[in-house]
């Protein structure tokens, strides 16, 4: 891969986060301060947080 193709992608990247946290996605998680999880724009947690979260309420029951 040459450097223009890497210089390339994270320019993508970059402008996708820019994006993504203009649009509320990428707000930091209120469990882990994770803010490079996509999550709903309802949701205050990241996924990997609230998938924890659901396998922990399921061995409790």
């Amino acid at each position: 891969m040459s450097l223009y193709h890497t210089e390339y992608w994270q320019q993508v990247i970059e402008e996708s986060i820019t994006h993504a946290t203009a649009q509320g996605y990428l707000r930091p998680c209120v469990v882990c301060g994770n803010p490079f999880f996509f999550r709903t724009k309802e949701a205050e947690i990241c996924s990997f947080c609230e998938e924890e979260m659901s396998k922990e309420s399921l061995h409790a029951s």
